[in-house]
């Protein structure tokens, strides 16, 4: 089973998955995280990550996992990075941040990404 982290709270998660044989762990941050680690631009702005064609270098043939938060503006490439293994059978853990502690633009992102995925879910 192949499980990709997204963003520092993705990757911290997915992480705890290495010391099992059956997992093969993968990574996707702005910065370098160790290991399998795809590092993407930082951008100013969110919709950028929506945007901009992200290319990962995973080659994977089996059912994958995506953990994620909805407080990283990098989560916004999460449909890009979903897109790319559509023929796998997908599975998305949501991390469901604390709002009272977000921002503003946190509290948006999160919105946008949780609702986003729900209407993804429904529709199959």
């Amino acid at each position: 089973m192949n499980v990709i982290g997204l963003g520092n709270i993705g990757c911290s998660i997915a992480k705890q998955f290495a010391k099992y044989k059956q997992f093969s762990i993968h990574l996707v941050d702005t910065e370098n995280q160790g290991g399998s680690c795809a590092v993407l631009p930082e951008y100013s702005k969110a919709e950028d990550y929506e945007s901009k064609y992200i290319n990962l270098p995973f080659k994977l043939e089996d059912d994958l996992t995506v953990i994620l938060s909805g407080d990283e503006p990098m989560c916004c490439s999460v449909l890009r990075i979903l897109e790319q293994y559509k023929d796998l059978e997908l599975n998305v853990i949501y991390v469901k941040p604390d709002t009272k502690f977000l921002n503003q633009t946190q509290t948006m992102i999160d919105r946008v990404i949780y609702n986003v995925l729900q209407e993804l879910t429904r529709s199959a």
